[in-house]
């Protein structure tokens, strides 16, 4: 009877044991992760990489051009799940879940917060405040690039003095 406590002591010590290396994996992952970003974040490090970019995408265009081909036969082949895939892209960068995007659409209608017509080929982007990132709806490709060039280039009320005749 004596030979069942020892065991049972072992196997305790073995899960405590493991439980550190999982909580010391984990810290060891999280800070190399967060001191990856930071790096990755520095303005040197940055320019370095995009000028490293640069020249790559300029001495390989037909990679990229494979690529691109690559992946628009998949997506034609893939229909649901590129769609799936694009949602999760727009979940990543803005930080909404998929119920969030779903219920913009419902709210929508399934078409775009500022023209009104329903996204011809892409699904509809996650427009934001860039100074705030407050998500303020979704809108057809057309109406997001015009925003985002109207927003950097002049203010709203300049565009509507003019277009009323007041230059």
């Amino acid at each position: 009877m004596g030979g069942g406590a020892p065991k049972a002591e072992q196997q305790q010590q073995q899960q405590v044991e493991d439980a550190k290396k999982r909580r010391r994996d984990y810290h060891r992952e999280y800070y190399h992760r967060r001191g990856k970003q930071e790096y990755n974040q520095r303005p040197d490090v940055r320019a370095r990489k995009a000028k490293y970019n640069r020249e790559w995408r300029q001495k390989n265009p037909d990679k990229i051009a494979a690529n691109i081909r690559k992946k628009q036969e998949w997506r034609r082949l893939n229909p649901d799940k590129a769609s799936a895939e694009n949602r999760h892209w727009a979940i990543k960068r803005y930080g909404i879940t998929v119920e969030q995007y779903e219920q913009f659409l419902i709210d929508q209608n399934g078409v775009c917060a500022l023209c009104g017509q329903p996204p011809t080929k892409k699904r509809l982007n996650v427009d934001h405040d860039h100074n705030t990132g407050r998500i303020r709806g979704l809108l057809c490709h057309h109406c997001n690039i015009a925003l985002g060039r109207v927003e950097r280039m002049m203010s709203l009320s300049a565009i509507e003095s003019y277009l009323q005749g007041g230059h």
